[in-house]
């Protein structure tokens, strides 16, 4: 299952290949729908060490402008943005079988680039398979 930690500052989304898969599907078919917002659910009990705390749900909401992360205290994390941005913060989640474990993506507004908010909390997309690497 996808879990969110978090801190006020920073993001991190992970889970293992299918559980970020399911996450994609479920949002990109959102994304074809009439409705403006999508709820994906996250594991309630995430131990959210390192980070401070941790997320149960993801709000995704359709928008005008670049894709924007914040954080709606206590449990909520939220996206919103166009459905162009918000299909460009899904591809920073696509990973593939042959993807090592650990590997992670930053999704923040650092580039300038108008996709993503300048504002936007720093988000971190991670693959955490559940098997242990030999």
């Amino acid at each position: 299952m996808m879990k969110i930690l978090m801190t006020k500052d920073e993001v991190e989304i992970s889970g293992d290949l299918q559980s970020l898969n399911i996450v994609g599907r479920i949002i990109s078919d959102f994304l074809l729908e009439s409705d403006c917002e999508c709820t994906v659910y996250a594991d309630q009990v995430a131990d959210p060490s390192p980070y401070t705390m941790s997320a149960q749900q993801l709000i995704v909401t359709k928008s005008d402008g670049p894709a924007k992360i914040t954080i709606s205290e206590p449990d909520t994390l939220c996206l919103s943005g166009s459905v162009d941005n918000i299909e460009r913060f899904l591809s920073f989640m696509e990973f593939d079988g042959q993807t090592p474990n650990g590997t992670h993506n930053h999704f923040d507004g650092l580039a300038g680039d108008g996709f993503v908010a300048e504002d936007s909390v720093e988000t971190v997309l991670t693959l955490m398979n559940t098997q242990q690497e030999n």
